[in-house]
C-alpha cells in the first residue's frame, strides 16, 4: 500500500510539471545540447539575426477562444500558441509572451501573435501566409421552424442575419443580398441570447471560433447549417523594423502549413476548462480503482469555483463597457425593459437621455486615441456625477451615453440633469497638461408620454438629439408630437415608396438640353417622378433622402436604367442622332456599385455606345472616395460613359477633383441662373466658372434657363448648353423628337423638380 500511494504521489507529481512546462511564459526548443540545430533552411543573415536575438517578445490575445486566450490563474494557451511552439522547434526560437495591450510599440513587442484580415496595428505588417484561414458558418435555432431546411446564404436573403461588428463579412453580405436584414453584434454572447429570444433568424461568424463557443457555454438550441464561401484569415504580424524576423516566420508558417491538422484538429474538440485536472484524475483512476472521498470533494468544489469565476468574467465583459465600465448596450436593453415593467406597476413615468459628444471626433483626429479613451472616462465620470443614484448611466458605443430616470415624478428633474451634464461637458477635459473641449447634444424621450416600448423610447430620444444637433448642438431637446408626426410620415412615406414600382406609380421625364450657339437638341435628362395614388404628385427633393437612407435608392437606381432602355427602344435609331441622356447617380449607387456595373455590361451586350450616357453625380461624392467609388468612376470612364457634376457652386466647389477624375461636364446651378443680370454677383460667377471649365478643357451647361435675358448673358460668356423652361419642359421621351418642339417655345414658368 506504502508503494502504492508513492506511486501516486510520483505520478502526479511529472502530471503537474508537465502542466507548469506546457504553460510557462518563454516557449524555447527542447534541446540537449548548446548548440540548436534547426530543422529550417534559412540565410545566413536569418540565421545571424537568431543569434543575436536570443529571445523575441510576442504579445498574446487574452479572450480569442480557441485561438489564443487565458483563464485566471493559467498560462496562455490556443492554436497560435501550438504554432509557436512548432516554430521554436524549427527555428530555434524562443518567445516570451506578454498579453495583448491597444496600440502596442515595436519597441516593446515583436511580435502579434494573431489578428485578422480586417485589422491593421501601426507599425505592424501582416505576414503574407496566414497560419489559419477558417470559412465563416450558418448558425440557426433549431428549435425555431422559421428556416427549417435551409443550409445556405441564398435561403437568408431575407431573414434577419447577427454578424460581428467589426469584421468584413457584413459588408460583403449586404451587397450580395441587399434585402438581407443584418444586425451588428459586438460579441457571440449578444447574437446567441438574440437566437435564442427569437428576435434574429441566424448568426454568420468564425466556424473554429463560434463551435469552440457552442460546446464551452454548452448552448443546446444553436446548430450549425453550413458554411459560407467567405472565409476569415488569422496571420501573425511582425514589427516592420524586424524584416529578418518577418522572412524567418514566413519560412516556418510555410513549412508547418495552414490550418495544421495536428494543431488545429484538437482544439476543434471540446476543451473542458478542468482539463489539466480531468487528466490528472484519469492517470490517477488508471492506478488505483478507488479514491478518497474526500479527494473528490476537494476536486469538484474546485472546478465549480474556477467555472464560476470564469462565467463572471465572461458576463461581465459580456455587459459592461471595457474602457468606461458602465453598462454596455445589451444590459442597457435588460434594464431598460425592468425599469418599463416596474413603470406599468407603479404606474409612473421614465425618462430618458440619449448624449452625444460634440467634437470627439476631432480630439481623436488630432490627440490620437489613447486621448480619446481617456476623455471618455472622465465623461462619463462627470455624467455620472449629475444624476441620482437611482438612474442608471451606460454607454451605447462610441461617444454616446445613455441616462435612465426612473419614477419620475417631475418633469423638472430631466431639465436638472440636462443642464448639468450640458455643464460639465462644456468644462474643459485637462489630460497630459493639455486643454481638450467637447460639448453635449441631448435628447430626450418619456414614457409612457412618447412611446409604449423600450425600442420607440430610445427611437424617440435620437430624434430628439438629432433636433439638438440641427438647431446648433450644446443643448437638450425634448421629443415633442411634431417629431413623431414626421417620423410617422416619413416612416409611411418610406414604405409607400418600396411599392411604389410594383403598383406603376413611378414614371420617368426627359427635360431637352439645347446647343447655345444653333440651338441644336443634343441632350435630355432623365428625371423620375412620383404620382402616391392618395398624396398626388410628391417631389424628387422629398422622396430622393427617404430612397438614399432607406437603401432603395439601388433599386430606384435599377428601374430608371431598364426605363430609360425601354424608353430608347421606342424611338427610330435614326431619330436619336447621337443625343446623349443623363442620368442622376446617387453616392450610394457608387458604393454600391453592382447595378451600374450590369448597367455598363448590358449597354456593352445591346451594342448601345456607353458615350450616349452621362452619369451626373454631386461635388460632395468627390472630395473624399472610397477605395470601390474611387474604382467605379474609373470603370465608368472606362467604358465611354461621361461624368457630369451637377448643381456645381453648390457645394464645396473643389477645383483639383475636376481634372483629377476627368470631368467632361459642369451644370451651373439654376440658383445662380436665376437672377443672373449683366455685372451682378451672380454674372461674375458663372463667368468664372464658365472660363475655368473652359480652361480645363470641359464644357458648361447651365440649369434653369427661363427667359431671354439670360439666355443672351449666357451667350455672351460662351456658355456651351441650356436647360430650362424658355425652350422646353420635361416630357415623355417620345415628345423630344415631335415636329413641334420648337426651341424657342416659350412656356409658363415652373421649377424643375
Amino acid at each position: 500500500m506504502k508503494s502504492l500511494l508513492n506511486s501516486l504521489i510520483l505520478l502526479c507529481s511529472l502530471t503537474i510539471a508537465q502542466h507548469g512546462l506546457a504553460n510557462q511564459d518563454l516557449i524555447q526548443a527542447r534541446s540537449l545540447g548548446k548548440q540548436l540545430q534547426t530543422k529550417l533552411p534559412l540565410s545566413r543573415e536569418e540565421s545571424a539575426w537568431i543569434k543575436a536575438h536570443p529571445i523575441v517578445r510576442v504579445s498574446i490575445k487574452n479572450g480569442w477562444m480557441p485561438v489564443e486566450f487565458q483563464l485566471e490563474n493559467e498560462k496562455h494557451r490556443g492554436i497560435s500558441i501550438d504554432y509557436l511552439k512548432q516554430i521554436s522547434q524549427l527555428t530555434g526560437l524562443q518567445f516570451k509572451l506578454d498579453t495583448y495591450r491597444n496600440q502596442p510599440q515595436p519597441k516593446e513587442v515583436d511580435v502579434i501573435s494573431s489578428i485578422s484580415n480586417t485589422e491593421d496595428v501601426k507599425g505592424y505588417q501582416r505576414l503574407t501566409s496566414p497560419h489559419l484561414v477558417i470559412p465563416y458558418a450558418i448558425y440557426i435555432n433549431k428549435f425555431a421552424p422559421a428556416l427549417s431546411g435551409a443550409n445556405s446564404l441564398e435561403a437568408l436573403k431575407s431573414a434577419k442575419v447577427a454578424v460581428f461588428k467589426h469584421g468584413h463579412i457584413g459588408q460583403r453580405l449586404q451587397a450580395l443580398y441587399p434585402n438581407m436584414k443584418l444586425i451588428y453584434v459586438d460579441i457571440a454572447d449578444e447574437a446567441f441570447d438574440a437566437l435564442n429570444n427569437g428576435q434574429i433568424d441566424a448568426y454568420i461568424g468564425n466556424e473554429i471560433v463560434i463551435d469552440y463557443h457552442i460546446e464551452y457555454h454548452r448552448l443546446p438550441f444553436a446548430e450549425k447549417i453550413g458554411v459560407t464561401s467567405f472565409n476569415s484569415e488569422i496571420s501573425m504580424a511582425v514589427a516592420e523594423e524586424q524584416p529578418e524576423l518577418a522572412s524567418i516566420l514566413e519560412r516556418a508558417i510555410i513549412a508547418i502549413g495552414t490550418n495544421n491538422t495536428n494543431i488545429v484538429q484538437p482544439w476543434r474538440a471540446r476543451q473542458p476548462v478542468e482539463k489539466v485536472f480531468i487528466e490528472t484524475g484519469t492517470a490517477i483512476l488508471s492506478i488505483i480503482c478507488v479514491l478518497l472521498l474526500y479527494q473528490f470533494w476537494r476536486f469538484y468544489r474546485r472546478a465549480q469555483h474556477r467555472e464560476a469565476e470564469v462565467r463572471q468574467q465572461i458576463w461581465r465583459q459580456a455587459n459592461y463597457d471595457y474602457l468606461t465600465q458602465l453598462p454596455n448596450r445589451y444590459l442597457l436593453h435588460q434594464s431598460l425593459e425592468q425599469a418599463i415593467h416596474d413603470c406599468q406597476i407603479d404606474h409612473t413615468q421614465l425618462g430618458l437621455l440619449l448624449i452625444d459628444l460634440d467634437g470627439f471626433k476631432d480630439v481623436n483626429d488630432v490627440a490620437g486615441h489613447a486621448i480619446g479613451d481617456r476623455l471618455l472616462q472622465n465623461a462619463a465620470t462627470r455624467i455620472q456625477s449629475c444624476v441620482r443614484r437611482v438612474d442608471i448611466t451606460a454607454k451605447l458605443g462610441g461617444d454616446e451615453f445613455v441616462v435612465v430616470v426612473p419614477k419620475l415624478g417631475d418633469m423638472s428633474i430631466l431639465h436638472e440633469i440636462g443642464e448639468k451634464i450640458l455643464e460639465t461637458i462644456r468644462t474643459p477635459f485637462h489630460i497630459d497638461d493639455k486643454q481638450h473641449f467637447v460639448t453635449a447634444s441631448i435628447g430626450i424621450a418619456v414614457y409612457p408620454s412618447n412611446c409604449d416600448s423600450a425600442e420607440e423610447l430610445m427611437m424617440f430620444a435620437d430624434q430628439a438629439l438629432y433636433a439638438a444637433k440641427r438647431a446648433g448642438k450644446n443643448q437638450y431637446q425634448f421629443f415633442t408630437q411634431l417629431m413623431q408626426q414626421e417620423i410617422k410620415d416619413r416612416i409611411s412615406l418610406t414604405r409607400d415608396l418600396r411599392s411604389a414600382i410594383d403598383h406603376d406609380e413611378l414614371h420617368l421625364v426627359y427635360q431637352p438640353i439645347y446647343r447655345l450657339h444653333d440651338f441644336a437638341l443634343i441632350k435630355a435628362e432623365a428625371l423620375i417622378r412620383w404620382e402616391h395614388p392618395t398624396r398626388g404628385s410628391i417631389p424628387p427633393s422629398v422622396f430622393i433622402p427617404i430612397a438614399e437612407e432607406s437603401g432603395f435608392i439601388i433599386e430606384l437606381g435599377k428601374w430608371i436604367f431598364d426605363q430609360v432602355l425601354h424608353d430608347l427602344s421606342n424611338i427610330n435609331p435614326i431619330s436619336l442622332q447621337g443625343m446623349q441622356i443623363g442620368l442622376n447617380i446617387s453616392p450610394v449607387q457608387f458604393a454600391h456599385p453592382q447595378h451600374l456595373l450590369a448597367f455598363i455590361k448590358r449597354l456593352e451586350r445591346s451594342n448601345i455606345p456607353c458615350e450616349r450616357f452621362c452619369f451626373e453625380i454631386t461635388e460632395g461624392l468627390l472630395l473624399e472616395p472610397s477605395k470601390t467609388t474611387e474604382d467605379t468612376l474609373q470603370m465608368v470612364r472606362r467604358s465611354g460613359i461621361k461624368l457630369s457634376i451637377d448643381d456645381f457652386g453648390t457645394g464645396y466647389s473643389a477645383l483639383g477633383y475636376l481634372k483629377k477624375y476627368q470631368i467632361d461636364y459642369v451644370k451651373i446651378d439654376k440658383s445662380f441662373i436665376k437672377n443672373l443680370e449683366v455685372d451682378n454677383y451672380d454674372f461674375i460667377l458663372c463667368r468664372s466658372i464658365i472660363q475655368m471649365a473652359h480652361e480645363l478643357n470641359m464644357e458648361l451647361i447651365a440649369e434653369g434657363v427661363e427667359n431671354a435675358q439670360q439666355e443672351n448673358i449666357l451667350k455672351v460668356m460662351n456658355c456651351d448648353y441650356i436647360q430650362g423652361f424658355l425652350h422646353g419642359r420635361p416630357g415623355l421621351f417620345s415628345a423630344l423628337f415631335e415636329p413641334t418642339l420648337a426651341p424657342r417655345s416659350h412656356q409658363k414658368l415652373a421649377t424643375k423638380h
